[in-house]
């Protein structure tokens, strides 16, 4: 009677697992809108099964269409795909916004659903073969372990409920292996079917399970080597497996035959699909990591994403199970447990496509099905492993639950959970415009008239928005009139994290200023904002020139939004401006550029509104926006020879200066700066320069650093400003006193200084540096 009521007892939960997964799933077959890669896998579905046609099956093999396309197909609402324009031209792209766009949004919501069926169900089948291989390595109540494991996985879920390709390949890929592992134990003719159908599937399912091809060699090798089987037998074995495995496939391409470089082929078209492969790999893909823009890729991608988005209570299992088989006798995990995933993380490696961890996720119930180890017979009896095993349970239970149902945007703890996971990674790890929908439902539950919209996908905004202003979406976009990235209009905005981060769009900082803010929702993978008017309004835009304009004017108009503020240009490298008025203003400042500026001196980090890389027409700069009433718009209050004040030809008046002196330098000479700062008193009609002498005690002039930073025709008064001179004293200079001498004076033909105002010259002597010379 026991043994009858454990085994009730593990159905029961099996059977209560699967209905979990099923349950969850279901949900987002209906709530979440299409991903990105959705429209055109749906169509190649409808292709696979109306047609018999595979011109759209470039890139993929076909079975994940055919299982899409098993019950898409009775969606009357949509035309054929052989029925729209691009379909002679074998054009994915345009055959799928044809097909799915332009279908009313009931029939393309059904289409949808009935494609992600297909999807959910192999999951479940998925979810089975875990239990079923651990249970057979480690017994029953290892195998309810794996099960749970894999239904609660968020990455598994994420993908369950999406007709994509990346479910099918990892529930094709765990069948192959399992019917290999069974076929090696036992070599019969029936199993060598069974392992050569599935494997024959995987390969059918997604281009990159020919991984399974060396891992199932090498497992071959291992277990001849480990237990004295003979090899030749095991190779001859081998080798009709996979003859069953090649007509599998073949069959999957519907016994396509043809030419290919001029020999006749069998399904020309999966050898074609490895060609476009190696290109695709060799191109690269857009991607976004730690920080990072790139179409090369990282090595460290699917390394560093695998620690950060499975879950922690998963990984301590594995690093456990792998201790435990490694030490304990009796759990021996399978060569092939071990071999598939090391490889297949390898392939990944060296892959420059880094779009997402979908691309390993065949990897998830491998680790479900080597962490279930710690769940063997004699492990099991342990009650300190229970408690560490039930510990870790009730852990990734929660962290799945937490997260449902936008399990898409997973992050575990060391990244700080899915709040913040968008920093690391986006696109398909995080944000792949599942989320319309949901977004659609907040703007109605707010009574937001018009959102303004950065969406990250393929679905079409307009099914769910009653009212909505696009932003920049599209790599060929330039910045919208409408939209001012420097200065957004007041109003609701929701942006796609992906998008947030910069991906494929023409300007990858457009959204740096919504960076800098904490949204006052996130549905999903949206953020949303609100942006109230600024107030007090800024007056004034210091743009830097120097050497060359940050910015010319129609760009500065759609960066800041407002044609009414003054236009301060400055050189920023040797001066800096505070605009006369105490009002709210920008400075603008290239983020790279040769030496420093007065920027790094006089304006925080936390003053930056927006920062942005290089960009098309565009350089990098900051935009830092200066309110007085946080930093009051006046110079520094030590000024040196702020008592010698002076006024020239009723222009300036000077207010003090600061001194700056490298008396130590390795190599000499003696580097100087003298910062001086003025106030605008009158609006002068001919171009002037500020002389700056540096003179010994006797009159003799050693160096000269005249100059101006902010040319007269930006005066206004009431301006103060500040211009650095910078003397490198010469090696045979002897020791101070050292006197500055400065003045003002007209820059042309011929050059004339401006007396100073109380009728003393033109001149005025500064307070002596006492220097210690030069080299000489």
């Amino acid at each position: 009677m026991g043994d009858e009521r454990r085994h009730l007892w593990l159905w029961g939960s099996a059977l209560l697992l699967i209905a979990t997964l099923w349950g969850r799933g279901l949900v987002n077959l209906h709530a979440q809108s299409l991903t990105v890669d959705e429209p055109v896998h749906l169509v190649r579905g409808l292709a696979y099964w109306e047609t018999g046609d595979l011109r759209l099956q470039y890139g993929h093999p076909p079975l994940p269409h055919a299982l899409i396309g098993s019950l898409a197909v009775l969606e009357p609402g949509v035309r054929s795909p052989a029925a729209v324009d691009g379909w002679a031209e074998g054009q994915r792209l345009d055959v799928a916004q044809h097909v799915v766009d332009e279908a009313p949004t009931e029939a393309v919501e059904r289409l949808t659903f009935l494609g992600r069926w297909s999807v959910l169900a192999l999951s479940l089948v998925l979810a089975a073969l875990s239990y079923r291989w651990a249970a057979d390595l480690f017994g029953p109540g290892a195998g309810l372990f794996a099960l749970f494991l894999s239904t609660f996985d968020p990455n598994l879920l994420s993908h369950a409920s999406l007709a994509t390709t990346d479910l099918p390949v990892t529930g094709m890929i765990l069948a192959a292996s399992y019917g290999f592992w069974r076929w090696l134990r036992r070599p019969t003719p029936g199993r060598s079917l069974v392992a050569g159908l599935a494997l024959g599937l995987a390969w059918g399912a997604k281009l990159s399970s020919l991984v399974l091809l060396p891992a199932l060699g090498l497992a071959i090798l291992w277990q001849a080597w480990r237990e004295g089987r003979r090899l030749v037998p095991l190779l001859l074995g081998f080798v009709g497996l996979l003859g069953w495995s090649a007509l599998v496939l073949w069959a999957i391409y519907r016994f396509e035959t043809g030419t290919l470089g001029g020999w006749w082929v069998p399904m020309p078209t999966h050898w074609d699909n490895l060609r476009l492969l190696w290109l695709h790999q060799s191109a690269g893909h857009a991607a976004y990591f730690l920080g990072e823009l790139s179409y090369g890729g990282w090595w460290y991608y699917f390394p560093v994403l695998f620690l950060i988005k499975t879950p922690l209570p998963l990984l301590l299992l594995l690093g456990a199970a792998l201790l435990v088989a490694g030490r304990e006798r009796d759990v021996s995990l399978p060569a092939l447990a071990v071999l598939f995933p090391a490889l297949y993380m390898a392939a990944s490696i060296v892959s420059n496509i880094n779009i997402g961890y979908r691309h390993i996720l065949p990897l998830v119930p491998f680790l479900a099905v080597t962490a279930s180890a710690l769940w063997s017979r004699r492990l099991s009896r342990s009650r300190r492993v229970a408690v560490v095993l039930v510990g870790l349970t009730v852990w990734l239970a929660a962290s799945s639950l937490a997260v449902h149902p936008s399990y898409l945007t997973y992050f575990n703890e060391i990244v700080g959970g899915p709040q913040r996971g968008y920093l690391y990674a986006v696109d398909s790890n995080f944000d792949w415009g599942q989320d319309l929908k949901r977004i659609g439902r907040y703007a109605k539950a707010h009574a937001v008239d018009e959102l303004k919209l950065s969406y990250f996908g393929n679905d079409r905004p307009a099914r769910y928005l009653a009212d909505f202003e696009p932003l920049p979406t599209l790599p060929f976009e330039r910045e919208a009139p409408t939209f001012h990235p420097f200065n957004p209009d007041p109003g609701t905005y929701a942006i796609s994290a992906s998008h947030l981060q910069g991906l494929t769009l023409f300007d990858p900082d457009v959204f740096d200023w919504f960076r800098r803010r904490e949204p006052v929702a996130r549905v999903g993978s949206i953020f949303v904002y609100r942006v109230a008017p600024d107030r007090p309004a800024p007056t004034w835009a210091a743009p830097c020139y120097g050497p060359t304009p940050v910015l010319n004017e129609p760009q500065l108009l759609v960066g800041l939004g407002r044609d009414d503020v003054r236009q301060v240009h400055l050189d920023c490298r040797t001066s800096w401006v505070y605009p006369a008025g105490g009002e709210p203003g920008w400075y603008l400042v290239a983020g790279q550029r040769e030496g420093a500026t007065f920027a790094e001196q006089f304006l925080r980090p936390e003053q930056i509104v927006f920062q942005g890389r290089t960009a098309r027409g565009r350089p990098a700069l900051r935009v830092y926006r200066w309110d007085p009433a946080d930093t009051p718009l006046q110079p520094p209050a030590d000024l040196t020879d702020r008592g010698a004040a002076a006024t020239f030809g009723d222009a300036l008046t000077f207010l003090g200066s600061e001194r700056t002196v490298d008396d130590d330098p390795d190599p000499p000479p003696v580097e100087l700066s003298l910062t001086t700062y003025w106030r605008v008193v009158g609006q002068p009609e001919v171009p002037l320069s500020i002389m700056a002498h540096m003179t010994d005690g006797d009159g003799a002039v050693l160096g000269v650093a005249d100059g101006l930073g902010f040319p007269v025709e930006n005066w206004q008064v009431g301006d103060t400003f500040a211009q650095r001179h910078a003397f490198t004293l010469p090696p045979d200079a002897p020791p101070g006193p050292y006197v500055p001498r400065i003045g003002l004076y007209a820059v042309g033909a011929p050059e004339e200084r401006l007396p100073r105002a109380d009728g003393s010259g033109d001149v005025l002597p500064l307070a002596p540096l006492d220097l210690p010379g030069g080299s000489g």
